[in-house]
């Protein structure tokens, strides 16, 4: 960050707007200047004219100069969303806020606007990503381009391998339960399966997959392929 000596503030210059804003707080404009390198921008808490150390940090540091930190850019805070959330074409985003017609801006509205209205609360995926918004297409086909700042990232949650959720004295009783000649018997086995902490539901679903698809239970049958 380039200093700028004229940015400095006084309590003349200063007011109670800066109040929450983050900056770096001394006595002279020289250990100002230091500070901007080496440290980092605390937050403003305190504002007072009429003191002879009007401005004070959240730390309890008063000061007689302020000087406030540059404020990110609504281009820099949509690359640290990207970055941050992983966001690229076809990542799954959701609507969950109005925004309105300016979305270059990054300003989220408060109320509904005009043909915009109807996407809040949709979910899309990302079609395109702009310079300063998102291109994002939703299941009519149409695509809107869309502020981050009324977007939501989709998680998507990963499956877990039906292996991995059972313990080895299950896995044993299930190898038995899927043997090649005992597939057929299957439906005759649920109290069985339930009384060895196995939900049948689950396993059923897996099974029959598995067979109408010729797929073995290698990871199951110890890779034997019911041989």
């Amino acid at each position: 960050m380039e200093f700028d000596k004229s940015k400095i503030l006084t309590c003349v210059t200063g007011s109670k707007d800066l109040i929450g804003k983050m900056g770096w707080f001394a006595d002279s404009p020289i250990r100002i200047a230091d500070n901007v390198i080496s440290m980092k921008p605390t937050e403003l808490i305190l504002f007072d004219e009429n003191d002879g150390y009007p401005f004070k940090n959240k730390q309890g540091y008063p000061s007689v100069l302020f000087y406030p930190a540059q404020e990110p850019t609504h281009e820099e805070l949509f690359e640290e969303w990207i970055r941050e959330n992983d966001v690229k074409e076809g990542t799954h985003v959701k609507v969950v806020k109005h925004f309105g017609a300016d979305v270059n801006s990054g300003i989220v509205y408060g109320t509904d606007d005009g043909k915009k209205k109807y996407i809040y609360g949709s979910v899309g995926t990302i079609d395109k990503l702009c310079r300063y918004c998102a291109d994002v297409k939703f299941s009519d086909g149409k695509v809107w381009d869309c502020p981050h700042t009324a977007l939501e990232v989709v998680k998507e949650e990963k499956q877990e391998d039906i292996a991995d959720t059972l313990n080895e004295a299950q896995k044993e009783y299930l190898k038995k339960c899927v043997e090649k000649e005992n597939v057929i018997f299957i439906e005759n086995i649920t109290e069985s399966l339930k009384e060895n902490g196995i939900n049948p539901i689950t396993i059923f679903s897996v099974i029959f997959d598995a067979v109408l698809k010729g797929k073995e239970f290698d990871k199951l049958r110890g890779g034997n392929n019911g041989k």
